[in-house]
């Protein structure tokens, strides 16, 4: 008879807003190398009213999942307008690229997700919190590094030759 506590779509809300930061960084960090910030400056207005306006609505009606919308539908709409501006007006490539990449990652996050979610383990300590994260993480990472292989062959090719560069520039140091 008790009000349910453990709002069960609330962590999702606050992963996809994290996904979205993540995927908007690269665009963001690009329009400011590029000096480009002047001209997408509309659009960061255009986020923070959507933002302000569809959250104040829907926390009306949702409580804190209507807040966090409005959060993620104004990131939604920012990300996706940086992403076509840097495509189009400063590497002059494609958008296909990039929201194809999105969606192969999007998939196998979501599998991961999943998958966690067949896995119980009984986080008592931190010491078991420990144990069973660090072997997760490298299990996720050699996923995500898998596909990234197989789909993305440049990044992939990349990301090797930088790792490389890394502990080969850490050993001559040392």
């Amino acid at each position: 008879s008790d009000i349910d506590y453990l709002n069960k779509s609330l962590p999702y809300a606050f992963i996809l807003i994290q996904l979205l930061a993540a995927g908007r960084y690269p665009s963001d960090a690009m329009v400011h190398i590029s000096g480009h910030f002047r001209e997408t400056q509309l659009s960061a207005t255009i986020e923070t009213v959507m933002n302000l306006v569809i959250s104040v609505i829907l926390v009306q009606l949702y409580g804190i999942i209507g807040a966090l919308a409005g959060t993620i539908i104004s990131s939604f709409y920012r990300t996706n307008y940086l992403v076509c501006y840097i495509n189009r007006n400063v590497i002059f490539r494609s958008v296909a690229d990039t929201y194809k990449c999105w969606l192969i990652n999007f998939i196998v996050f979501c599998c991961i997700a999943v998958v966690n979610t067949t896995i119980t383990v009984p986080l008592t300590s931190y010491s078991r919190i420990i144990l069973f994260c660090i072997p997760y993480s490298i299990g996720t990472i050699v996923v995500f590094f898998s596909v990234i292989s197989v789909f993305h062959r440049r990044t992939c090719k990349y990301l090797v030759d930088i790792l490389k560069k890394q502990l080969f520039h850490k050993r001559k140091d040392t």
